[in-house]
């Protein structure tokens, strides 16, 4: 739910702060909205081409570390400035669009019948969203605190990695599998 919530958080934030950020910077309305728009399209196409190339890897974890890297890079690289802002906008997309459909995944190994996916996923979606709801107020508030989207912007920094440890701590099915198969000692 945590992790959930978490990705959501950051998606929501930069889909609310992304333009003004990009405005503070110094860039026109138009470039703003072109940032966001191509934050958006990453995010989307990433959406689907993700899962697929998740599918045909073993392993999960490492795509989803390399997608939360992404974002952090994207969020950091904006923090720092001197990069183009769409540039940032491209790698946060491409971080979003595969954690999404990775943690919506996650209830699928942690069950072991369809009744149950779909409990865990009503819950995880439950509390995954009043979570997620939460950060772009929490980004707006630590905002007009700091009068600066930089501090506001690390605060999205350390939920990511925050979700990078999460995704450490999470057992696929596979490994899972492995770890019952084991005799014990």
């Amino acid at each position: 739910m945590i992790m959930f919530g978490f990705q959501s958080g950051v998606y929501y934030s930069l889909a609310t702060w992304l333009a003004p950020k990009v405005q503070d910077m110094g860039y026109s309305d138009a470039y703003a909205a072109t940032t966001v728009t191509i934050f958006s399209v990453m995010q989307m196409v990433c959406s689907f081409i993700i899962p697929i190339l998740i599918n045909n890897s073993s392993k999960r974890k490492p795509w989803m570390l390399l997608c939360a890297s992404s974002s952090f890079i994207g969020i950091f690289m904006l923090i720092m400035g001197g990069i183009s802002p769409i540039f940032c906008a491209t790698l946060t997309g491409i971080g979003a669009g595969g954690l999404f459909p990775s943690t919506m995944i996650l209830p699928l190994d942690a069950t072991t019948t369809p009744k149950e996916a779909s409990e865990w996923t009503a819950m995880i979606q439950f509390g995954g969203y009043i979570i997620s709801g939460i950060i772009p107020m929490l980004v707006g508030i630590i905002k007009d605190m700091t009068n600066t989207f930089d501090v506001a912007l690390f605060t999205l920094l350390i939920i990511i990695i925050v979700i990078m440890g999460l995704t450490l701590k999470v057992k696929t099915k596979k490994e899972s599998a492995t770890i019952r198969v084991l005799p014990s000692r």
